[in-house]
């Protein structure tokens, strides 16, 4: 997939239509026609667009598109209400923690690391950061809102 495609997807699988989409954003339709048709491999979508065009439609496929180029993972992170979720938050965030160390200890064992072991860790550790960023979040949240 190349970035002509992951823009198409955001046109035309986000539930708006691709006429109001564009209104929304204050493009001209056909502007955004040619930004995604496979016929005009020159045009270019101008970057201004991408943030308002993702927060339109809720579709992430371009953007997700971009950091995967980059080797980069990009997600939500959770609001929280209340002291207890903020606890939750780091109970999960322990919890995840503890199944990454076991299963680091147990792919290395004896001395190595099998390509499945070590892609399943990359994939608890991604799942880990995503956590801790989401305590974080919950612990920044409370403190501004002065939650004990």
């Amino acid at each position: 997939m190349d970035l002509r495609e992951a823009l198409h997807d955001v046109v035309f699988n986000s539930g708006m239509k691709p006429k109001e989409l564009s209104d929304r954003l204050g493009i001209s339709y056909s502007y955004l026609m040619n930004a995604v048709h496979p016929a005009f491999p020159k045009f270019q979508f101008q970057l201004r667009h991408l943030v308002p065009i993702t927060r339109e439609t809720g579709n992430f496929t371009a953007v997700d598109h971009i950091e995967l180029c980059l080797g980069r993972v990009c997600f939500p992170i959770p609001r929280v209400t209340s002291a207890d979720e903020v606890r939750v938050e780091l109970m999960k965030a322990l919890s995840d923690f503890w199944v990454l160390v076991s299963l680091g200890a147990v792919a290395l064992k004896n001395g190595e690391m099998a390509l499945d072991h070590a892609a399943l860790i990359h994939g608890q550790c991604i799942h880990l950061v995503r956590q801790l960023l989401a305590f974080s979040a919950a612990v920044k949240e409370a403190a501004e809102r002065g939650t004990r």
